[in-house]
């Protein structure tokens, strides 16, 4: 089941001087903003449809202050490249991204971003247990 992006339009995420918001991708509407981007890319996740979704990162910098939890198949996690980082401090921050228990989703995309952790030779960036079927792409 790949995800079809003229049905589901993306969520974008700006970085907007320190506040991270997630812009809807149907109505262009803020339906979240913090300055934790885990916060609210969380959020985002939590709020696709059953079936997933697409969310599009735009160029910036995302502190990661917490794990970001993959609860569900389908979703598409997309950056700009090299000019989209997230960042974490992996002794404080391990993984970035983990499923949300042992029930094995597929399906999932996260691609063109980079991660880093500001804990040199500390962190995990995905705990990939249970994914299946999913794509992890390096830049473009």
């Amino acid at each position: 089941m790949a995800i079809d992006p003229v049905k589901v339009k993306a969520a974008d995420f700006i970085n907007d001087g320190g506040t991270i918001k997630a812009i809807n991708g149907t109505t262009s509407t803020v339906d979240s903003s913090s300055t934790s981007a885990a916060t609210v890319i969380q959020y985002a996740i939590d709020n696709l449809p059953t079936t997933g979704g697409r969310i599009h990162m735009k160029s910036g910098t995302y502190t990661i202050t917490s794990t970001i939890t993959v609860n569900k198949a389908g979703i598409g996690i997309q950056g700009e490249g090299d000019g989209t980082l997230l960042q974490c401090n992996g002794s404080a921050v391990s993984p970035m991204f983990a499923m949300a228990d042992t029930t094995k989703r597929s399906f999932n995309n996260f691609e063109n971003f980079r991660m880093q952790s500001t804990s040199l030779g500390n962190g995990l960036a995905f705990n990939t247990s249970y994914f299946t079927r999913s794509v992890f792409q390096a830049l473009e």
